[in-house]
């Protein structure tokens, strides 16, 4: 069975209505290129001037704003339960450092306690952004995650919940915040031919490389950050936050894979499907980093696509739990495709008893 390459969530295309999205969700939201892009916006519509707090297990492209901006940051814990914000922790590098904002993220799909994240942002009234890039669509007391604090944003890309050719959107508190709109038109329709014939019609074609690598040098030579979205991308986008909404196969898949996943101290499943997550990767810790890396060879080798989670941010001090952790995460794109969950639960299982 080849399953090596792996095809994120199909949609159709569908009106994008900002209108309806801002009442479901309570905020006003604003277009970004980039998930890069909107976290910029919403440091910079906050005035942010010194040092940002954010998590030491996360993508490193947070810090690509954060730096063009002329901030500094430090980084606090995570736990070992989601992956998420430690929040004793949090608050002892707030107390700890001369902190002038802090981002959360929630970690593949699994909503962060924002709840008293937020009261506790107030109590040391400190702005607070909420990273809601892997998990839109999730919630904390029933509010969307990417909606507490002072700004927040989520993105669209092929490895998210919401997975995209490009773009993102983002709120802010500041209401006087404008930006002059530029339009590389031409870049965006590339990124999307890239998407559409390298992620999903990936085992159609496969010839287009290349879309990937001038994308890639393109992204790198232009500023994007403040491009406006064009008519073909609404339509897009729409569909997509659509079908995010609708589906249902994460947590189904997740729950069985859950039950007929071996229970072994040796690998634990992060993600289950849980009530108000939205969980869109098989994401697992292993008891061993050697565990970890005959997991990765042995999935490479039947085909399954894998990943080693992300590498700690430099400033990773102080944070022992992610230190703990690190090189014992993988990560495993999840489909809608019962016949592929099956076959990697047979493999994680055969594997776990070698």
């Amino acid at each position: 069975m080849m399953i090596k390459k792996f095809k994120p969530l199909e949609f159709s295309k569908e009106k994008l209505n900002i209108l309806e999205l801002n009442k479901k969700t309570g905020v006003n939201w604003i277009y970004a290129s980039s998930g890069k892009a909107a976290l910029y916006h919403c440091l910079q519509s906050l005035n942010i001037k010194g040092k940002v707090l954010v998590p030491v297990y996360i993508c490193s492209s947070i810090l690509e704003p954060i730096g063009k901006l002329g901030l500094s940051y430090t980084c606090y814990d995570i736990n070992k339960d989601d992956l998420n914000v430690d929040i004793i922790d949090l608050e002892k590098k707030i107390i700890d450092y001369e902190i002038s904002c802090v981002l959360v993220a929630s970690m593949y799909g699994n909503p962060a306690n924002m709840v008293e994240i937020e009261l506790l942002c107030q109590k040391h009234s400190i702005p607070l952004i909420d990273d809601a890039a892997q998990s839109f669509g999730s919630k904390c007391n029933d509010k969307y995650i990417g909606t507490f604090g002072n700004a927040g944003f989520f993105s669209f890309s092929p490895g998210k919940a919401t997975p995209g050719h490009l773009g993102a959107f983002f709120w802010t508190k500041n209401r006087d915040y404008s930006i002059k709109r530029t339009n590389h038109y031409l870049l965006h329709k590339l990124a999307y031919y890239d998407f559409y014939l390298n992620r999903l019609r990936i085992y159609e074609y496969n010839i287009f490389k290349i879309l990937t690598y001038v994308k890639y040098v393109m992204f790198n030579l232009i500023n994007l950050n403040n491009d406006k979205i064009n008519e073909f991308e609404k339509s897009i986008l729409g569909g997509i936050l659509l079908a995010n909404e609708k589906q249902v196969f994460r947590s189904q898949i997740l729950e069985s894979m859950q039950e007929e996943l071996t229970q072994t101290p040796r690998l634990k499943l992060i993600t289950t499907g849980a009530v108000n997550s939205n969980n869109h990767k098989i994401v697992l810790v292993c008891e061993t980093i050697e565990l970890a890396k005959l997991m990765i060879v042995s999935l490479n080798d039947s085909n399954i696509y894998v990943s080693n989670g992300y590498k700690l941010l430099k400033e990773g001090y102080g944070c022992s739990t992610a230190k703990s952790l690190e090189f014992k995460i993988i990560e495993i794109p999840l489909e809608d495709d019962k016949r592929k969950s099956e076959y990697i639960v047979e493999k994680l299982n055969k594997i776990i008893k070698l």
